[in-house]
């Protein structure tokens, strides 16, 4: 049996030190190699949608501000446009012309 000496210990904490810094290296590596792919659903701008045309081509759907573009992307690069969603206009006193409505039709035969 091996007694425990002054350089196997040494040799022991060295062994864990290089593990240990190894690791971090690694973990320090895959965040930086893939920042930004990952975004918090709370951030500022989302990601909609993404649909690739073809091999060059994409359209992105993206989100910020309650403000929704559009990303083409392609060889001759990027395009953004601001879409605006319409909103339909209700008719005044909507309940009350749907009760109007249901009552001049009456009973259906």
């Amino acid at each position: 049996m091996e007694t425990l000496s002054f350089e196997y210990f040494v040799r022991t904490i060295a062994a864990i030190l290089f593990v240990a810094a190894l690791l971090f290296m690694v973990v320090w590596a895959l965040k930086v190699r893939f920042k930004g792919k990952h975004t918090e659903k709370e951030g500022a701008i989302q990601v909609v949608q993404k649909t690739q045309i073809d091999t060059k081509h994409s359209v992105t759907a993206l989100e910020y501000d309650n403000t929704k573009f559009l990303l083409a992307s392609g060889p001759g690069g990027l395009a953004l446009v601001e879409v605006r969603n319409p909103q339909p206009k209700k008719p005044h006193k909507f309940e009350q012309l749907l009760n109007k409505e249901i009552d001049n039709r009456g009973p259906q035969a």
